[in-house]
């Protein structure tokens, strides 16, 4: 009995252990999208894209920025609302 007791402890202590990196795993995940420049703020490193006819903001380094312009297609390489990557459509 006190076998199967320690045994089911250390199970869920592995279980417990883990859950963290499976989540950072999922959240960390780079995603490609396509949309439309609708805002910039180089000097922040903010920007808005149209995205499947909806807005969405993301942030990104300020020289990742140079060149992009409102209006523009893009490709986004994202990790959540970061970008990883954008080149010109």
């Amino acid at each position: 009995m006190k076998k199967m007791a320690m045994l089911m402890v250390l199970v869920m202590a592995v279980a417990f252990a883990a859950a963290p990196l499976m989540a950072a795993e999922k959240a960390t995940k780079v995603q490609s999208v396509s949309g439309e420049i609708v805002k910039i703020d180089a000097a922040k490193g903010t920007l808005v894209v149209k995205i499947k006819d909806k807005n969405q903001s993301l942030k990104a380094e300020p020289q990742m920025l140079v060149g992009i312009s409102v209006g523009q297609k893009v490709t986004i390489q994202k990790s959540g609302a970061i970008v990883k990557s954008i080149q010109p459509a």
